[in-house]
């Protein structure tokens, strides 16, 4: 990738979706679950799955460990009155909240301490709001990880602060909303309107200064540990849910695998903004390069009919991404599910079949780097 900083294990976005996460100024244009001992999944119809083997990290359990607290587990009384970053959550609650198998209570303390979230370690809370252009594909990235957010313990939490119409949003309106942009089934849903005892923790918090707004909060004390705020780029959410314990309050860390040296001879290409007749690629020799800073790698394709890109890479030291871009909008093209464009596993990296004209970008997946290896193969057999 080009030089400067590097990107995501779903940092993949930390360029990607950053690009518009703070877009959107947030002042805008102008069932209950079963209480019989045993964990319910109240996001999803897919059972959360114990995190214990997937995601165990000896150094952060040990921590967690030492700062597990003795006799009942009990909410935070000393927080402030308003969501605030490295600082527990203020108590709230929404006794009308929407979950996949319709509406229930959600209820913070509940998330602590109940039984039907024994399973969970984080909570993920998406803001946005109906007058948000770039909410919808904030929200459609951070649903994409849903299977790894289950996986690592993390509730998924949808809330809309206000309509289109600057109205505080209900519970009802934000479920109707998630529906229409996530399909139903994806997370709990609730509005600013409907949060008890008062809306104010939420909507008088200098958290939200731009929409969207993500952040992640660690159940063991409800602390705030991670917000996009701190970020101008998107957040790793499954990275940080995975590591709860470590100091997120700076979550742009980036540590190179290579160096200048190991970058592709199509540099600069950290844009696609600087994309010429230079940035196209063809099928023939492998492309050598590497993502060696925070910024991605963009190229060009100008190829009738169906294509693929084959990335190879070191997936033991860094993990890659190939996006389909939309130049016009500045962000990954999604197709008709909503979901992004991007590339899948295999064996030795990444590959991605599109077709016609096209803009893509590589990107580093999390706060890793490392150099690739790129082929295009051209016309694909039918």
């Amino acid at each position: 990738m080009v030089k400067q900083m590097g990107l995501l294990q779903r940092l993949c976005w930390l360029f990607v979706l950053g690009v518009f996460a703070i877009g959107c100024s947030s002042t805008g244009p102008a069932e209950e679950e079963e209480d019989n001992g045993a964990a319910v999944d109240v996001t999803s119809n897919t059972d959360v799955e114990d995190p214990a083997e997937d995601v165990s990290d000896p150094e952060a359990d040990a921590v967690e460990e030492i700062a597990e607290p003795e006799g009942p587990c009990t909410y935070p009384t000393n927080t402030p009155s308003t969501w605030t970053f490295l600082q527990p959550m203020p108590y709230g609650y929404w006794p009308t909240a929407y979950g996949p198998q319709g509406q229930m209570n959600f209820d913070l303390e509940e998330f602590m301490c109940g039984e039907a979230y024994e399973d969970y370690r984080t909570a993920v809370f998406i803001v946005g709001s109906g007058w948000c252009p770039n909410c919808p594909n904030y929200m459609a990235y951070v649903a994409g990880m849903k299977e790894d957010l289950d996986k690592a313990g993390a509730l998924l939490v949808f809330v809309e602060k206000e309509t289109q119409n600057l109205q505080p949003a209900s519970d009802e309106w934000a479920n109707m909303y998630c529906d229409d942009i996530l399909g139903p089934g994806i997370g709990i849903r609730v509005g600013s309107s409907n949060m008890k005892p008062t809306p104010a923790a939420l909507m008088e918090s200098d958290m939200f200064q731009t929409i969207p707004e993500g952040f992640v909060v660690r159940k063991r004390d409800m602390k705030i540990i991670a917000t996009q705020e701190s970020s101008p780029y998107m957040l790793p959410f499954d990275i940080i849910v995975n590591t709860p314990e470590k100091d997120w309050s700076d979550p742009n860390q980036f540590t190179p695998n290579c160096d200048e040296s190991d970058e592709e001879s199509y540099e600069p290409n950290d844009s696609p903004d600087v994309l010429g007749d230079q940035h196209y690629i063809w099928p023939g020799p492998a492309i050598e390069g590497g993502i060696c800073t925070a910024e991605p790698d963009f190229y060009k394709i100008q190829m009738g009919g169906a294509w693929r890109i084959n990335l190879d890479y070191d997936t033991t030291v860094g993990e890659l991404e190939i996006f389909v871009w939309d130049v016009i909008h500045n962000t990954p093209m999604r197709g008709d599910d909503g979901k992004p464009i991007k590339s899948v596993d295999t064996e030795t990296g990444k590959v991605i079949e599109f077709e016609n004209n096209a803009t893509i970008m590589v990107t580093g997946y999390g706060i890793f780097s490392t150099t690739y290896s790129m082929t295009v193969t051209w016309p694909l057999d039918e």
